[in-house]
């Protein structure tokens, strides 16, 4: 008896690339005595996001969006703690073969963050992603900063990081499935013991 070889069904999954981004001015004037823990030490920082196509003959398909999580030149001790924020306006990106672009903090408050205080009003928070395509992006990020002394600037830094993507079953096709819209999952929190 011979059995019949069922093709194989291969599920759409989404390619999600997640980077952090620290752009501008924050806390020049500290005298170091301030009672409030600000998100970063005072300084100067930027962030560029180099994405290349690394395929050798096709053109790839992105989406871009961003996540703002504080704005601001001081610490604010007023502001809500571990609050969830929604993401700025999905744009689409396209990159032919062997092609790349760069994603820096002008663009990232001109264009996925429209909202967003002017530079040099510091700014951070997430840079998002996504593509469907089945082999993925290369995609570097760059951090460059600097401190103050007395209001002015001091010493440089610079580092680089490489951002791996997480794959994931596009949720869009299963209903109810964890994190897709009309799903009965609820969120994590904190749990307490009596």
């Amino acid at each position: 008896m011979a059995t019949e070889t069922q093709p194989a069904i291969f599920l759409p999954r989404v390619t999600v690339y997640a980077v952090k981004f620290l752009c501008g001015e924050f806390d020049r004037e500290s005298t170091g005595s301030e009672k409030v823990e600000g998100p970063v030490k005072p300084g100067n920082y930027a962030t560029a996001i180099n994405i290349h196509n690394p395929h050798p003959s096709k053109p790839i398909s992105f989406s871009k969006k961003a996540v703002l999580l504080f704005a601001g030149s001081k610490p604010d001790p007023s502001q809500e703690l571990e609050r969830p924020l929604p993401p700025g306006p999905i744009l689409g990106a396209d990159l032919r073969p062997d092609w790349g672009m760069e994603i820096d903090g002008f663009d990232i408050r001109k264009r996925l963050l429209p909202n967003a205080p002017e530079a040099p009003v510091f700014i951070k928070g997430w840079v998002v992603l996504e593509t469907f395509a089945p082999w993925p992006l290369d995609i570097e990020a760059v951090y460059t900063g600097h401190t103050f002394r007395d209001g002015k600037p001091e010493g440089f830094s610079i580092a680089t990081e490489r951002i791996v993507g997480t794959s994931i079953i596009n949720p869009w096709l299963f209903p109810g499935a964890a994190g897709a819209p009309g799903s009965a999952v609820a969120p994590a929190g904190p749990t307490r013991s009596r």
